[in-house]
């Protein structure tokens, strides 16, 4: 049997605090059901490419409890997503949602948008999460925090005590009874959600960049009213009404970003999958229609340079805002925010950036 838990390492001391906590739950899970329970603690340090994802789905298929440790930017992360939305697949499968329990370590906004369209953040919300945002500042030693992670230990306990009493024994037992063929998509399937994907795509791209330069200008023109204020011999008492302009200014470009910056990580996955089910099938095509083979591969090139290229800009002014932020207290609220969106769409990079190497990996000349 298999515990994990998996957290965006927004920051080290965060995570350590989240692993010690994850190690103390186990140790009090195996004391209360007197059994021997592996610890899976995925810290996000398993990067995209090499077989990354089979190492992933190797062990989630064998894993019996789900801890999503919810911060922020957990719904903005590609990977967190991925993995809390496989298992939220295999435990309605096995009629057992039980097998998830959520912590909510930090204060999440999208959890109380009830707006929302983001199918995880619904599906979370529907299920009943442990707040840890005020028990994550007490000492790992004091009896408030010992006595809380006895109960979170307590509750997995009598929920993997309900799920093994039910028609599903084992969930590694019952996995491998399920119909690979019959549960995976198939080809068609894939290619449909791809060419549905992939125009709402490019346009959140397109967004994003509109709204990454309406910010440059805001920036600039603040520069240049800082540089205004210095000649007029105002100094820092201009530069903090400045500062306060500009943080209210970004508030709408920010949170259309934000707002973006989800719809593309969501996107993403159908987006991956199609054009790895098209290139699948790259050998036989070719022999069938050389032509329409190679204009294939040079749409899928440019599209994967372009989503480098714009991937990258927002990167630099992630970068930049670090900086910025530093400035003024004024602004650091909404500058977190910006840098947090523009960051979870970085970490996507290699996925795009793979695009481009499985296309020069056919061998086959698409230059025009």
């Amino acid at each position: 049997m298999g515990f994990w838990s998996y957290v965006h390492k927004d920051n080290q001391l965060d995570f350590e605090r989240i692993a010690d906590l994850a190690r103390d739950i186990v140790a009090n899970y195996e004391a209360i059901r007197g059994e021997g329970i592996q610890l899976f603690l995925d810290s996000d340090e398993l990067q995209w490419g090499d077989k990354w994802r089979e190492k992933i789905d190797r062990s989630l298929s064998n894993v019996a409890f789900f801890v999503p440790v919810l911060t922020p930017r957990f719904f903005q992360s590609v990977e967190c997503r991925r993995e809390l939305q496989f298992f939220l697949d295999q435990t309605e499968k096995l009629g057992i949602p039980q097998l998830v329990l959520p912590i909510l370590y930090m204060d999440v906004p999208a959890l109380a948008d009830e707006f929302t369209t983001d199918p995880l953040v619904i599906a979370v919300r529907e299920r009943q999460w442990r707040s840890w945002t005020e028990l994550r500042f007490a000492e790992r030693s004091s009896g408030e925090y010992r006595q809380a992670v006895y109960g979170l230990a307590s509750e997995i306990a009598d929920r993997v005590g309900q799920a093994e009493s039910t028609t599903v024994v084992a969930l590694d037992t019952a996995l491998a009874d399920v119909d690979e063929d019959d549960e995976q998509p198939g080809f068609i399937d894939l290619v449909a959600e791809l060419e549905t994907a992939m125009p709402r795509w490019n346009s959140t791209l397109e967004g994003i960049s509109a709204q990454v330069q309406t910010i440059g200008q805001i920036m600039r023109s603040a520069t240049e009213d800082m540089g205004k204020g210095e000649k007029s011999g105002k100094g820092f008492a201009a530069r903090l009404v400045i500062a306060r302009r500009v943080a209210s200014e970004l508030e709408d470009p920010v949170a259309r970003i934000e707002s973006h910056a989800q719809d593309w990580v969501k996107d993403l996955d159908s987006v991956d999958a199609g054009v790895r089910a098209l290139m699948s099938r790259i050998p036989e095509t070719y022999l069938e229609d050389a032509a329409t083979t190679t204009t294939f591969l040079r749409s899928i090139a440019n599209l994967s340079r372009t989503a480098n290229q714009g991937l990258g800009s927002t990167q630099l002014m992630a970068d930049s805002l670090e900086q910025i932020s530093t400035q003024s207290r004024d602004l650091r609220p909404v500058v977190r925010r910006l840098r947090r969106s523009l960051v979870s769409m970085g970490e996507a990079r290699e996925i795009t950036d793979s695009w481009l190497a499985l296309v020069e990996e056919t061998g086959i000349d698409y230059s025009e």
